[in-house]
Order: structure tokens, then sequence, then C-alpha cells
């Protein structure tokens, strides 16, 4: 795309008709509870200090336990991958997320909402066992009124869509709120794109960083590092996830991406591990990468969209 052809592209215009609005609920179990009034006493008396700035609470249960982990660890899935899935917009948990990719976010959603059930359903069958050590742990602080009889409905992943526009029976009934509240979302599309480039440029600016960083062979007490396959696979995962994301609003990011693709392509962990030469012109590239993304976030201040 030119510049004249790039700078004639409404991408906020764009950004609303490729997307649909998706929030992302989740309940969850409070293992936290306040103490009661006497017992929040008893634990000011023990600093010597007034109840009245005093707060204290219990856990319920042990967050750690083995079969505990598996049903945050899903709940946390869930909102990563409605992340992962969509690009940001400026309304505390709504995120855009394409409309051709609504079939796929909903089977994988529906797939991680299975790993928690399997979870729950593990985690419940244990759950007698795991009331009576917390009987034994909390000791006078534990009162068996604090638990539920089962914890499987109480931990849930929700979505739901929802339109971004204007009530409809404000253009009949009040014309100038309306196109109020239609230039009101405009302008939040528009915030929505630059806040998509923002988080893009910032996360591909950590891993250049990191790569960079890693890829460095001594470290300040001169011993060899170390590097993880991920190193390379982060990389890959980003390229794959700008590529569906992104609407083309940053050429330059659009560029560097690619370039970005072309370099990784083909490089292997063991390569970088194996052959210092190689490590050495693959850190060259990153170190031009990172120069390209470092100008972009200089600019990224003075970037307008369409009015």
């Amino acid at each position: 795309m030119s510049i004249a052809e790039l700078a004639s592209v409404d991408f906020a215009t764009e950004l609303r008709a490729k997307t649909v609005a998706v929030r992302l609920r989740i309940n969850r179990w409070g293992v936290r509870k306040a103490l009661d009034d006497p017992h929040n006493r008893r634990a000011a008396d023990e600093f010597d200090a007034s109840a009245d700035y005093l707060s204290a609470s219990k856990k319920l249960i042990n967050t750690k336990h083995p079969l505990y982990r598996p049903i945050t660890a899903a709940l946390n899935k869930a909102r990563q991958y409605w992340q992962g899935m969509t690009v940001p917009y400026p309304e505390d948990g709504i995120r855009l997320l394409r409309a051709d990719r609504v079939s796929e976010f909903e089977q994988g959603l529906e797939q991680i909402r299975q790993e928690l059930l399997s979870a729950l359903i593990a985690f419940q069958c244990e759950f007698s066992e795991i009331k009576w050590k917390a009987r034994q742990d909390l000791g006078d602080l534990y009162n068996n009124e604090d638990y539920p009889d089962s914890v499987v409905d109480l931990f849930k992943i929700n979505h739901e869509y929802s339109e971004v526009v204007p009530a409809s029976h404000l253009m009949e009934l009040h014309p100038e709120i309306y196109q109020r509240e239609q230039m009101r979302i405009r302008q939040r599309f528009e915030e929505a794109v630059a806040m998509a480039e923002s988080a893009f440029l910032d996360e591909l600016n950590q891993l250049v960083e990191h790569c960079i960083e890693r890829l460095t062979d001594v470290d300040s007490s001169g011993k060899s590092k170390k590097f993880n396959d991920s190193l390379i696979g982060n990389f890959r995962e980003f390229i794959d996830r700008f590529s569906k994301l992104d609407i083309g609003s940053n050429q330059a990011l659009t560029d560097v991406v690619g370039k970005l693709k072309n370099i990784t392509h083909c490089v292997e962990p063991d390569m970088l591990r194996r052959h210092s030469a190689f490590r050495e012109a693959f850190r060259n590239h990153m170190e031009t990468v990172k120069d390209n993304v470092s100008a972009m976030i200089i600019d990224r201040p003075r970037r307008r969209f369409a009015d």
C-alpha cells in the first residue's frame, strides 16, 4: 500500500466494520474471607493495635493445593486467550474480536471451559479432605458455614458480544445526541487503533530486548548466558497473532514484522547455541529491528488518525 493510499484509509471505520466487541466475565469462589469482629479484635490485640485500623482476613483453603492450581490455571488461560484473540478497546472489560474469527474464538473458549470443569470435578471429589485440612490449619478461625456444598458452579467463564453503537431510538428522539454519540464512538475506535498499535509495539520491543540480552555471550560476571527454545518460539507466536489482528494502520510496523518473519523463518535455537558467528549475525539483525521499533515508539505520540 502506497503512502497516499494509506493516508486515504479510515482505519477507525475499518476496525469498526471488521470487529465485534466481546466482554469476558470470570466468576470464582472467594477463597479469602474477612475475619469476624471478635477474631479481628484478637488479631489487633496481638500487635497492640486498634481494631478500627486493622482488617485481617483468612484463606479458606490452601491455594497451593495441587488440585486447586488447575482451576486457576484454566481461568488465567481463558483471560490470556481472550486477550490474544482480540485488540484493546478504550472501555474497561471490552476488547475487539475480528468477526471472521468468532467461531474460532467460541471453540477455543469452550475447550478451556471443559478444562475448567474437569479441574473442578477433581477438586470437588477431594473437597471434604481439603476442608478437613483447613479445619486443622485454621484452628479457631475455621467456620464450616464459610464453605459451600459444591464449588463446581462457583467458577465460571462467561462471554458476551455487544454492539458498540448509539441507541437507535436516539436517532428519531434526539438526533443531536445521536450524532454526538456517533462522534464519541468514532473517537473511541480511533483510540482503539492507536491502542492496538501501541500494544504491538510494546510487546515487540520487549521480545527484541530480551532476545538481544540473552544472545549476549556473557553477563557482567563473565558467565555464558543460556536461553530457552521459546526465545524463537515467542517471535513466531507474535508474528502469527499480528498477521491475524493487524489492520495495516501502521505500515512501518507491518514492514518491521515482515522483516522479523524473514529473519526468524529458518532459525532454530540449537543453531544459535552451537554457532557463535551465526548467533552474532542474528543478534545484529535484532539490533536493527530494535532501532526501528525504538524509532516508532518515539514517534508514537505524534501519530494522528482520521478526523
